[in-house]
């Protein structure tokens, strides 16, 4: 059984690596870097994925990158990575949290799409 750890992350953690997974543009991974906050799965202590929270309005986040290393993808690592994000937000009193309607998922061999929290 796989023990997942999942905590934000400091400067010097962030895996570029993984953010371009979900996003390859440079430049929107480090506009919202600076604007929101990385958090990390870890298996072992290496990191296998993570997720970015964005505010985007008042009590009001986007979750606008979530990645997870291939070799770990079908384990659920990136749910876990989601309801994390969910219960983050809503412990900072921040309801809802925009899915951006419907977020295509990108990199995995059976493309599949979130449609709600």
């Amino acid at each position: 059984m796989m023990k997942l750890t999942i905590r934000t992350l400091e400067n010097h953690e962030i895996p570029f690596d993984l953010l371009y997974l979900a996003d390859p543009s440079e430049e929107a991974v480090a506009d919202y870097l600076r604007r929101g906050s990385c958090t990390g799965a870890f298996l072992s202590g290496e990191i296998v994925g993570e997720y970015v929270l964005l505010p985007t309005r008042p009590f009001t986040a986007a979750l606008v990158n979530v990645a997870v290393r291939e070799r770990d993808w079908r384990r659920g690592i990136g749910r876990a990575l989601v309801l994390h994000a969910v219960e983050t937000a809503s412990a900072a009193g921040v309801t809802p949290l925009e899915p951006r309607s419907i977020i295509p998922i990108h990199r995995c061999d059976r493309p599949s799409l979130i449609t709600s929290w």
